[in-house]
């Protein structure tokens, strides 16, 4: 990331599209201070981030995320649910 402007290289691709969203939760994943022990990645995440497209796309995620039950917020049996567990679960 610090030779090229993508994680690919020279050009925007499908592995810059994947890595987004765990750039974006640095500070989440590795405390306040993520951003500044790897500003190179800071940076290609605030610059991908400005893409219209994706200025377009996390947009539609947040207005949809504020419809959503955050996982944090659901009953077990929801969470029984979405992760197959429980009475949810599929036999092998």
């Amino acid at each position: 990331m610090g030779q090229v402007p993508y994680l690919g290289g020279s050009e925007f691709s499908i592995a810059d599209i994947a890595w987004l969203p765990w750039a974006r939760f640095l500070p989440v994943m590795l405390d306040a201070a993520g951003p500044e022990k790897f500003p190179k990645v800071t940076e290609w995440a605030a610059r991908l981030s400005a893409r219209p497209a994706i200025v377009k796309a996390l947009a539609a995620v947040d207005a949809m995320s504020s419809k959503l039950t955050q996982l944090d917020q659901a009953t077990p049996e929801v969470l029984n649910k979405v992760f197959g567990r429980g009475e949810h679960a599929v036999a092998v």
